[in-house]
C-alpha cells in the first residue's frame, strides 16, 4: 500500500504540472507565449553529508516561469557511505540582468537514503525511498548567449533525511 500511495503522490503533482505548462508551450510564437530559453546545468559541491552533485534541465517559459527537473547526489566525502539520491520537478522564476540571469524554485522531490543496516556484520546498505520538498536558488554569470557558471544551493525537506548544499555548475544551452 505505501508503493501506491508514493506513486500517487509523485503522480497527482506532475499531472498537474503537465497541465499547468502545456497550455503556455501550445500558445504558439504571440508575446509572451513562447519558451525563451532551454539549458542544462551540472556542478559540484558541498553538502549537509559532505559532497554534492547536481544535474537539472531548465526550461523558461512566458513571464519568467520556470520548470526545473534535475537529480542531486549527496554523499560522504568518498561517495559510499552516507548517500541520498534525489529526483525532483521544480516550478520557479527566473530574474534576467544584462550580464547574469537568477532562478529561485520549488517544487517535489523523490529519492532513496542509502542506510546501514546496523543488525548485521558487515554492515548491509539498504535503500529507504522519500518523498520531500525541494527548493532551489541559482545565480549564473553569463557573458555570452549559450553559456555560464554559476553558483547554487538547495535545500530537500523530507521525513527520512533533511539536507541542503551549495554547488558551483557550468550552464550550457539557450539562456539569454
Amino acid at each position: 500500500m505505501g508503493k501506491k500511495l508514493s506513486s500517487l503522490l509523485i503522480a497527482f503533482p506532475l499531472i498537474f504540472l503537465i497541465l499547468n505548462f502545456t497550455p503556455i508551450i501550445a500558445e504558439g510564437d504571440g508575446p509572451g507565449h513562447r519558451i525563451n530559453g532551454i539549458w542544462a546545468d551540472g556542478g559540484l559541491g558541498y553538502c549537509t553529508y559532505g559532497t554534492s552533485m547536481m544535474v537539472n534541465v531548465n526550461l523558461e517559459v512566458r513571464n519568467n516561469k520556470m520548470l526545473m527537473i534535475g537529480y542531486t547526489h549527496n554523499g560522504d566525502k568518498h561517495f559510499n557511505n552516507i548517500q541520498a539520491d534525489d529526483y525532483f520537478i521544480l516550478i520557479g522564476r527566473i530574474k534576467k540582468y544584462r550580464l547574469a540571469r537568477a532562478c529561485v524554485g520549488a517544487g517535489l522531490s523523490y529519492g532513496f537514503d542509502n542506510v546501514e543496516l546496523q543488525t548485521t556484520y558487515p554492515y548491509l546498505p539498504m535503500k529507504k525511498p522519500h518523498i520531500g520538498i525541494q527548493i532551489e536558488g541559482k545565480m549564473y554569470f553569463t557573458p555570452i548567449k549559450y553559456a555560464g557558471i554559476g553558483l547554487g544551493i538547495y535545500t530537500n525537506i523530507n521525513y527520512n533525511s533533511t539536507f541542503g548544499g551549495i554547488v558551483v555548475s557550468v550552464a550550457l544551452g539557450k539562456i539569454k
